[in-house]
């Protein structure tokens, strides 16, 4: 009997965020930002979970959670805020890796990874770092460079993140228009 709760209780309906059944984000999405974010001091990346900015440290990692990162555009000082506005989602791709960070880390290659990273942060001992970047293009705020979500599960993980874990993250910030809506 406690086999059968156990083998339930991983098991997801569909459109569960981080289940096997997370709608794939096509490119033609669109991220629609609905509220400002601003970046901290001297930082690329502003971070956020369920609807609210966050510091990368304060996240639960077992939770999705989401960045947006700048990227330098010829000269110009990188902004200080994200402001509300339209993206389109230019490609998507996903991965696990053994570390902290979507961003940084050891890349895990093949389905079934036997080492996981061993940090504080992210990763930790079981667990890798299952993410999901959507690169972005804007003509308003052409330094927005892409959209990248997390969440911690073990190695053996068969979920994947998507729609559902990116609108979990989101929540009242903003949403996504998948291609074709």
């Amino acid at each position: 009997m406690l086999t059968a709760l156990l083998v339930g209780a991983g098991c997801a309906s569909p459109g569960t965020p981080g289940s096997r059944t997370d709608t794939p984000i096509a490119p033609g999405s669109v991220l629609v930002l609905e509220e400002g974010m601003l970046l901290p001091t001297d930082d690329a990346r502003v971070h956020f979970q369920a609807g609210r900015v966050t510091r990368y440290h304060d996240r639960n990692r077992f939770a999705p959670w989401c960045s947006l990162g700048l990227r330098e555009d010829g000269d110009e000082p990188l902004q200080q805020a994200i402001k509300p506005g339209r993206f389109r989602v230019e490609a998507a791709r996903s991965g696990a890796r053994a570390g902290t960070s979507p961003l940084r880390g050891l890349r895990v290659a093949g389905t079934v990874p036997t080492l996981a990273g061993m940090h504080p942060g992210g990763g930790g001992l079981g667990h890798l770092t299952w993410y999901l970047e959507l690169r972005l293009h804007s003509e308003e705020q052409p330094q927005v460079d892409d959209l990248t979500c997390a969440i911690d599960r073990p190695p053996d993980w068969r979920g994947r993140l998507g729609l559902e874990s990116v609108r979990q993250a989101l929540s009242g910030l903003g949403r996504i228009v998948p291609a074709g809506d």
